[in-house]
């Protein structure tokens, strides 16, 4: 009978541990998602953007910071290439990063 209770018990403390990790792994997936949806965005208006995008860092909801920067690649006449890059960060660790060729024609 004692040890019936034992196993029982740690069955319940095994199915515990589970459903404690599956919850984890559950935000972790919201906000891995949540930073892709961010970043995204981010990327979208800085290659909506006339020039090439301004330097920014920024807060965002619910503890996300970006940066999104662009980095010269080549220039030709008339025209230049640049990578624009977007960082998403949360959390102690939590990172995503999305980059981008962008082609900036220069009028003259």
């Amino acid at each position: 009978m004692l040890v019936a209770l034992v196993i029982l018990g740690l069955s319940v403390l095994a199915l515990l541990e589970l459903y404690s990790s599956g919850l984890r792994l559950s935000r972790q997936g919201q906000e891995l998602t949540q930073a892709v949806l961010y970043a995204r965005g981010l990327l979208e208006e800085a290659l909506a953007e006339p020039g090439p995008p301004a330097p920014r860092s920024l807060s965002l909801a619910e503890g996300f910071r970006a940066r999104v920067w662009s980095v010269p690649l080549e220039a030709q006449e008339g025209v230049r290439l640049y990578r624009v890059h977007v960082q998403v960060r949360w959390g102690p660790r939590g990172e995503f990063s999305l980059s981008a060729k962008k082609v900036v024609y220069e009028t003259q």
